[in-house]
């Protein structure tokens, strides 16, 4: 019978040994560790490389999806949360499955039935979001589910982004441009720079320059963004 490695990752310990109760049954699964914190399950994810992942979502001043920032994660996912909101397809990775708290031992059957039907296969795929999709972004302790289509431009920050809405409001987020230019939809979001991302749908005009650089000006924003030859004809052609 061929073995699952999983981690809990969960700041309560009762919750986590409750979960470590549930697994027992099954002798295909062995927990190989726990943590209570993200900066914990970092160490828990480099040293044990495991198979599977469980996973809560709100911890004390940090969540859940925050160790997707900070680990290169080959493993499944498993999201166990007390609220059903984060089942909605907001994640920011491909979470094989998601458990409501208090776990039911029938739910968690189809979740270990799901990962041995997978055969082992560990691969996580970034999703590329369709645009009324929604995304969950997290800055610190704070969260915000946000509609991709109210997303108006993305911009580098050293190691982070930040994220411009059609309500004038903005959110840093620990994210690599290159992540973002990998799950966003691309008939919408076009690169005009290595450091920025715009919305098309929020194009309100452009001013070619006789240099030949041009500058974008946005709906919805005081903000007016200076482009290169190169990508303002990558522009033009996406409008």
């Amino acid at each position: 019978m061929k073995k699952y490695s999983a981690i809990i990752v969960d700041d309560e310990r009762l919750a986590r040994k409750a979960l470590q109760n549930h697994l027992s049954p099954f002798e295909s699964i062995e927990v190989v560790g726990e943590a209570n914190s993200i900066q914990k399950a970092v160490e828990l994810v480099n040293r044990t490389s495991p198979d599977i992942i469980f996973l809560d979502v709100q911890m004390p001043g940090e969540s859940g999806f925050d160790l997707f920032e900070a680990a290169d994660i080959k493993s499944h996912v498993v999201f166990v949360t007390a609220h059903d909101q984060y089942a909605l397809r907001a994640f920011d990775v491909n979470a094989l499955d998601y458990l409501l708290k208090p776990i039911s031992p029938e739910r968690l059957k189809q979740t270990i039935e799901k990962i041995i039907g997978n055969h082992g296969n560990r691969e996580i795929k970034q999703q590329r979001y369709d645009y009324d999709d929604r995304i969950l972004l997290s800055s610190g302790s704070k969260m915000k589910l946000a509609k991709i289509s109210t997303i108006v431009s993305i911009s580098s920050k050293g190691d982070y982004s930040v994220v411009n809405f059609d309500n004038d409001s903005k959110l840093t987020v620990l994210r690599s441009m290159k992540l973002w230019g990998s799950i966003l939809p691309g008939k919408e979001f076009v690169r005009i720079h290595r450091s920025t991302i715009i919305n098309i749908n929020f194009v309100d005009k452009i001013e070619k320059r006789i240099s030949g650089v041009a500058k974008v000006h946005l709906k919805n924003s005081n903000t007016s963004f200076t482009l290169s030859k190169r990508y303002f004809i990558k522009l033009k052609e996406s409008l």
